[in-house]
């Protein structure tokens, strides 16, 4: 049998306790006060983890029934008719989506006729009785700029990778201008005994460093734009809060980019120079 957590007891943020507590493990079950309330601190969320709420950091995280003694001014949003929590959960092992939707729906009816205002007209609370709950990942949060911003950025990205394959094209096209005119150099290599695998490798390595120096230089302009973006959405009362710096997923995605470019791009001028073999050179 699990024991209610006391309304005074809250869990604070990583980045909080090395702020405010220079990361002391005696900070646990220490008092600070919130809103005129002595609460004390029950534990530390993990390192980046700072909500669950994308875009917004929460350095407190109190029961929501401590609402009415932080701001008794809102002690009516727990009243009977208040659908504005979102709920997020860790169902069992085992249990699918489909199954935890099945189990909510039997939960519901009971529970509707506790949480559905008495006040409201009788069309609408058939409605919220009759309603049912739709489940769905939460891995990655919730944020409001999904919703507005998904679709624009899914163009964004697909333009971005237009771009690229033009960029990539062009590229291609000078390697080919280049290695036309290494040709005799190359020639001559290979008349001197130089495997053309080896030439092939020297050209592919050429286009790889040609194609990781672009991908540094994306990473840095993409670090500085999106910096420039995330000041654009803060300009409204609430701020947007993300860590922008980039992390191993993002320099792992760039890298092997980088390296496919570089080698795709690469094997045209490569295969082409080395194809014609040593060329006879008259002596003078």
């Amino acid at each position: 049998m699990i024991s209610p957590v006391p309304l005074w007891w809250q869990v604070i943020s990583y980045g909080y306790w090395e702020r405010q507590f220079e990361r002391n493990p005696g900070a646990i079950g220490q008092r600070i006060t919130v809103n005129g309330i002595p609460v004390t601190i029950a534990g530390v969320s993990p390192p980046g983890f700072v909500g669950a709420n994308v875009g917004v950091i929460a350095d407190i995280t109190l029961p929501v029934a401590t609402l009415p003694l932080l701001d008794p001014g809102m002690a009516a949003l727990l009243g009977p008719g208040n659908f504005w929590l979102r709920i997020l959960a860790r169902p069992q092992k085992n249990v699918s989506m489909a199954q935890a939707k099945a189990r909510l729906a039997i939960v519901w009816p009971p529970l509707s006729e506790r949480v559905i205002s008495a006040d409201w007209p009788p069309a609408r609370r058939k409605e919220f009785a009759d309603a049912v709950f739709e489940v769905a990942p939460g891995g990655t949060g919730y944020t409001y700029l999904r919703e507005l911003f998904q679709k624009p950025l899914l163009v964004l990205m697909a333009v971005v990778a237009l771009v690229l394959l033009i960029a990539c094209a062009n590229v291609a096209s000078l390697l080919l201008a280049r290695a036309t005119a290494r040709q005799r150099e190359i020639s001559v290599r290979l008349a001197i005994g130089a495997g053309r695998g080896r030439i092939i490798r020297q050209l592919l390595t050429e286009s790889t460093l040609l194609s990781s120096l672009g991908a540094a230089l994306g990473i840095c302009l993409a670090w500085l734009t999106s910096r420039f973006l995330l000041g654009i959405l803060s300009t409204g009362p609430s701020q947007v809060v993300f860590d922008l710096t980039p992390n191993w997923h993002v320099l792992g995605f760039t890298s092997a980019v980088a390296i496919a470019t570089g080698v795709l791009f690469g094997l045209a001028p490569a295969f082409q120079i080395t194809a014609a073999g040593p060329i006879t050179v008259a002596e003078g």
